[in-house]
């Protein structure tokens, strides 16, 4: 509640839906993978970390979670198979353009929707071992990823991350990629496109008052820090009650 001296003269809420904006483009984790080890049978599609623990079996390495000296404090060891990862991506839209994120090993080749992806890194996406590298065009319809690298002891198989200008759909295990929505509701962004998205994101919308001083409450919030703006004036966010007083 605002402090005893003040009173409230009139309450109001915002609007359901609001404009937005994305500092970065949507996400879809691929966290699934058809794999094949040294040009032998595709295997079924399977979850990362099981699937590199089942690539890691057949190789005779070490598991992940064993218990080993940091891998700076090894000797290298020889690179001595070749992994192929599979992914299989589902859109209802087109886009002209979407990336790749990936921790690619040394010697990596990538092609998409069969066509030779070049290995030009554009920059990086949450971590600097994690390299971006442009696809091209999304098609409506099923597109196919591709991922060749050498595997040995000393490489992970992690997720990788497909980013563009769409919208994410998760029913079960399955994602389908369509379009952003126009606004977003106040809420939870998981089922609204953006399950995935880490990013910041900026709702915009128009406020009526009458000059004199307005706190702005938002309850129930649950994520990261807010930054309130309002004509000029800011404010920051990061503790409840959350609210926020702008003045005249």
């Amino acid at each position: 509640m605002p402090d005893k001296e003040a009173a409230v003269l009139s309450e109001t809420y915002l609007p359901s839906f609001a404009d937005y904006t994305l500092a970065e483009p949507n996400v879809l984790v691929l966290d699934r993978a058809q794999y094949s080890l040294d040009d032998g049978p595709w295997q079924e599609a399977e979850e990362m970390l099981r699937l590199d623990a089942s690539v890691r079996r057949a190789c005779g390495y070490q598991l992940r979670t064993a218990n080993f000296p940091q891998p700076w404090l090894e000797p290298v060891k020889p690179v001595e198979h070749m992994i192929q990862l599979r992914y299989s991506v589902s859109s209802q839209v087109e886009k002209p353009s979407v990336e790749l994120a990936f921790e690619f090993a040394e010697g990596a080749q990538v092609m998409w929707n069969g066509q030779a992806v070049p290995m030009e890194p554009s920059g990086f996406f949450v971590d600097a071992s994690i390299q971006k590298v442009k696809l091209g065009a999304l098609r409506q319809g099923e597109n196919e990823l591709l991922i060749r690298m050498p595997f040995g002891p000393g490489v992970d198989l992690e997720n990788g991350y497909l980013l563009g200008d769409f919208g994410v759909r998760v029913t079960g295990d399955r994602a389908i990629l369509e379009e952003l929505p126009q606004k977003l509701a106040f809420g939870s962004i998981v089922h609204q496109g953006l399950p995935f998205y880490g990013g910041n994101l900026t709702y915009s919308c128009t406020v009526e008052t009458d000059g004199s001083d307005v706190m702005l409450e938002i309850p129930e919030y649950f994520a990261a820090l807010l930054r309130i703006e309002l004509d000029g004036q800011s404010r920051q966010l990061y503790a409840e009650p959350y609210r926020v007083t702008f003045t005249d």
